[in-house]
């Protein structure tokens, strides 16, 4: 079963161990004391056990884990991504969530080539946008019929067109 990525921890919220964790999904309580898993932003994996989730406003949530004491060990969770099982949520495989466009491999629609990952996604007013990384360059992608032609989730891959400009080279 394919993790949802229910949220991201944003930083630490007071001394006791506590993190602050943006996400749309309002199920969230149901996870307490379930396992999660927390993917680090080097790649790193760990299971922890929520043992308390506050809804703050909007898209913040409160998360205490069992396993993590005080604001030392919580900060070393900042910017992961917390990943759940999505039957304690309730929602089923065939369920897709924009998250779940987090990993896949970007190509361009028309010729196949590489654009990058799908690393991020932020909401704007008008609609969201995929940050999709690669080495060299950067592309941030509406995410719209427009330039969003198709989505494979079986083979990982996401189709796109791009406009001219979409994609920027990182500076060195």
């Amino acid at each position: 079963m394919k993790l949802l990525t229910a949220g991201k921890i944003l930083g630490t919220h007071h001394l006791l161990g506590a993190v602050k964790v943006k996400s749309a999904l309002e199920a969230l309580p149901k996870l307490l004391g379930n396992k999660c898993m927390i993917r680090l932003e080097t790649g790193e994996s760990l299971l922890l056990t929520p043992k308390k989730i506050e809804h703050l406003l909007g898209e913040s949530w409160v998360f205490q884990f069992e396993e993590v004491k005080n604001k030392a060990e919580a900060s070393k969770l900042r910017n992961a991504f917390l990943e759940v099982r999505r039957d304690i949520l309730g929602y089923t495989e065939e369920d897709i969530f924009l998250s779940d466009y987090i990993g896949l491999l970007a190509k361009e629609a028309d010729s196949g080539e590489e654009i990058g990952r799908v690393e991020e996604i932020f909401e704007t007013a008008a609609h969201p946008i995929l940050v999709i990384q690669s080495e060299d360059y950067e592309t941030m992608v509406p995410d719209t019929p427009t330039f969003v032609k198709r989505v494979d989730f079986e083979r990982g891959e996401i189709y796109l067109e791009l406009l001219d400009g979409m994609k920027e080279e990182k500076r060195k």
